[in-house]
């Protein structure tokens, strides 16, 4: 999750891409990410929780809030997201906007 927020905050839109499956990877629009992630100034992240279904698992949540600036905005995207584990790897997968 947190490399994923610096890939926004440095629009890194590759990186953000890389971490991806499913769902989430098909209905991405990298440019409007990519506009996005440039338009915006990146304030802070706050990771709420950080779970896994089993020591074991092949699954995760992570519940965050990330605050940045848009257009003289400060706004706040909060998120339970959820991560599949692949080779070693963590990939987003889907999320729910809280």
């Amino acid at each position: 999750m947190r490399s994923r927020y610096t890939a926004y905050t440095q629009a890194n839109i590759d990186y953000i891409v890389a971490t991806m499956k499913g769902d989430a990877l098909n209905k991405f629009d990298r440019n409007s990410a990519t506009a996005w992630a440039k338009q915006s100034t990146w304030l802070n992240l706050q990771v709420l929780s950080a779970s896994a279904t089993h020591s074991n698992s092949q699954e995760g949540f992570v519940e965050f809030i990330a605050s940045f600036q848009n257009q003289g905005k400060i706004e706040c995207l909060s998120e339970k997201s959820r991560f599949v584990k692949e080779k070693g790897q963590w990939f987003y997968t889907d999320g729910q906007h809280n």
